[in-house]
């Protein structure tokens, strides 16, 4: 592998947030499915809590790896982490559950969006 084959690959902090986007999209589709009936998960409530905490660890990561580089994907990550933990503190049940859960949003976009080195 030549040097400029290695500059083509993404950064292991581009890869990570992009993994983390990803439980991101699936845990909140699994959630809307969810409140809206389409989906019955009385059974496997588990599956939803399971993609959060895989959401948020591989959020922590992404932020670890792109901490470092003092990037605005960081501090993306870092409003994304505040969103995430935000949302435990409410019921499942309240309408602020899905509120606070969509809040970031916007920082996965700006994180996917943004360098590592911007």
């Amino acid at each position: 592998m030549t040097p400029t084959d290695r500059a083509a690959l993404p950064s292991p902090g581009t890869i990570a947030a992009r993994g983390a986007a990803s439980l991101y999209a699936a845990n909140i589709s699994l959630g809307t499915a969810a409140a809206l009936r389409l989906l019955d998960t009385r059974g496997v409530r588990w599956v939803h809590h399971a993609l959060y905490i895989a959401t948020v660890a591989a959020t922590l990561e992404a932020l670890w790896l792109s901490w470092g580089r003092r990037s605005g994907r960081a501090v993306s990550l870092g409003l994304a982490a505040t969103a995430l933990a935000t949302v435990t503190r409410t019921s499942g049940r309240s309408p602020r559950h899905p509120a606070l859960a969509l809040v970031a949003a916007p920082a996965f976009v700006s994180a996917l969006a943004l360098r590592a080195d911007a």
